[in-house]
């Protein structure tokens, strides 16, 4: 457990919040009932007017707090609201048309696509199939102020790497297998009920599963390195991290997945720009 997480959460800091103003007010007027009892049996006109005015400042001190409390969560409580009439059906349609197009790049759309009203914590379940050695590219989008919540696939045959944000993901499935797998993916919206739009994109012109090496089409992807895959300078269709190898290497692994042969690739920087923690780059990885 991280304490200092714990210190910064929302949750955490709305109870502290709740017991130490309804606690402090609790204090005063047993402060206030202790007093009255006591001074009735040895009447003390100062010590009256001191506790009194303890018992008054305490109580109005828990007041303040849970005002305060109240005046925030109706702020909270208003700006969920602005952004829901915001992002209406409208604008949330056409949000959800420049997330895929910008996260999507060079891929094509493939599979099932989802439109869906989902409860709060409500769990749909999306499926996805991957061709044996292929990637399958998973955008999921939910309508401000809702999130979206995708847990992993439990599979060891298939590697998932996920851009995380509040309200999306983009999420990267490659089958190591030389079969196809499939299962149903879970998606839920947290926070209020919302629209929910999941699409499927593949590699543009990517092999049959079945192909062998001679027969493999070229393919060129697009590779950005960074820190976020949102700020990277063009439509990328993989992305790492700071701090991942980069390099020939990316090529090798790029292609082995979806089934080229060692020896098969090639890399290309063709972009470097500064930014966030170690900047960006955009490479051309060719297969085949």
């Amino acid at each position: 457990m991280n304490p200092s997480g714990s210190l910064t959460d929302p949750v955490f800091l709305e109870s502290v919040g709740g017991w130490l103003s309804f606690g402090t007010i609790g204090l005063g007027l047993a402060l206030a009932l202790i007093s009255a009892i006591v001074l009735t049996f040895r009447p003390n006109p100062r010590l009256y007017m001191v506790a009194t005015l303890l018992s008054a400042f305490i109580i109005a001190f828990g007041g303040g707090i849970e005002f305060f409390r109240a005046v925030q969560k109706a702020r909270l409580d208003q700006a969920s609201l602005n952004l829901s009439t915001y992002f209406g059906s409208g604008a949330w349609a056409d949000l959800a048309e420049a997330i895929s197009l910008k996260f999507s790049g060079s891929k094509e759309v493939t599979g099932n696509a989802l439109s869906k009203l989902l409860k709060k914590d409500q769990e749909y379940p999306y499926p996805v199939t991957v061709p044996g050695g292929q990637c399958r590219y998973v955008i999921a989008i939910a309508q401000p102020p809702s999130d979206i919540v995708m847990a992993r696939p439990a599979n060891e045959k298939l590697e998932v790497d996920v851009d995380d944000r509040s309200f999306y993901k983009w999420i990267t499935i490659c089958n190591k297998s030389p079969a196809p797998e499939a299962w149903q993916y879970p998606v839920k919206v947290v926070n209020s009920d919302g629209m929910v739009r999941v699409s499927t994109y593949r590699d543009k012109g990517e092999p049959a599963a079945t192909a062998n090496a001679s027969s493999m089409p070229r393919i060129i992807i697009t590779a950005c390195l960074g820190e976020y895959l949102g700020n990277c300078p063009e439509k990328s269709d993989v992305f790492y991290g700071c701090g991942s190898a980069w390099g020939d290497g990316v090529a090798v692994q790029e292609c082995r997945k979806r089934g080229y042969p060692d020896g098969k690739s090639a890399f290309h920087q063709r972009v470097s720009v500064g930014g966030n923690k170690c900047g960006y780059a955009i490479a051309d990885v060719t297969c085949g």
